[in-house]
């Protein structure tokens, strides 16, 4: 039985273990310092946001006029119960962080005001941590 079920242990071992950054690339190596550098409050123009970050995620046009771009970016990997067989099947998580860009463009696709926020994350994907 044990030599049947391993192959599936062994698969969702190396599955747990993998990083997964979804979102935006162009962020990964970003903070609020070097966003301040690259994204000037009335100075930085939209055709030059999409340049550096490509198309943002959700673009929302307001009443005003104005214009809002959202990037987001969230990296993960692997906790250490991940790579513990058999724990790691049913109790696995994975920890990291999501990157949030907002940024406003006034009527004249001139950057009016931009934001950038990190938050922790922690995904549990173990089968136990499906059920609880």
């Amino acid at each position: 039985m044990i030599k049947y079920l391993f192959p599936f242990v062994l698969m969702a071992q190396l599955l747990a273990g993998c990083a997964s950054d979804p979102g935006n690339r162009f962020l990964h190596d970003e903070d609020r310092a070097s966003i301040d550098q690259k994204v000037i409050d009335h100075t930085t123009t939209r055709a030059d946001v999409a340049a550096m970050f490509g198309e943002p995620l959700k673009a929302v046009s307001a009443e005003d006029g104005r214009l809002v771009w959202t990037y987001q970016l969230t990296h993960t990997s692997a906790d250490g119960t991940s790579h513990l067989p058999v724990v790691g099947l049913f109790a696995g998580s994975s920890s990291g962080s999501t990157k949030t860009l907002v940024i406003t463009f006034d009527r004249h696709n001139v950057v009016d005001a931009h934001r950038l926020d990190e938050v922790p994350v922690r995904v549990r994907n173990g089968v136990l941590n499906q059920l609880f």
